[in-house]
């Protein structure tokens, strides 16, 4: 993430990707960023396979819940348009007996 310094061309770098060829580490830095394209910052790098997998399953979950939302959306304009209710269990009415 990038971020103006303000007041400045500098800009602060917080865990800001650092471009290699290794496939299986990530290397990350923190510091700034200069106009001029000079960089001081200190970098660390791992696998990051928990967070990767935990980033994944949240992206998955988001996904999920809007592809719900626009589901029950698009039940509901259809429901609106025709002429015969789609029941939901939300709108199935509960019979309790009649007193003779």
């Amino acid at each position: 993430m990038l971020w103006s310094l303000p007041g400045t061309d500098t800009k602060i770098r917080v865990f800001e990707e650092v471009k290699t060829e290794d496939k299986q580490y990530n290397i990350v830095d923190c510091g700034l960023q200069y106009s001029e394209g000079g960089i001081d910052s200190i970098a660390m790098g791992g696998s990051f396979h928990s967070v990767k997998n935990l980033c994944g399953q949240l992206d998955e979950k988001k996904a999920q819940n809007e592809a719900d939302k626009k589901e029950l959306e698009e039940l509901r304009a259809n429901e609106a348009a025709s002429t015969t209710p789609v029941v939901t269990p939300e709108a199935t009415p509960t019979l309790e007996p009649q007193a003779a």
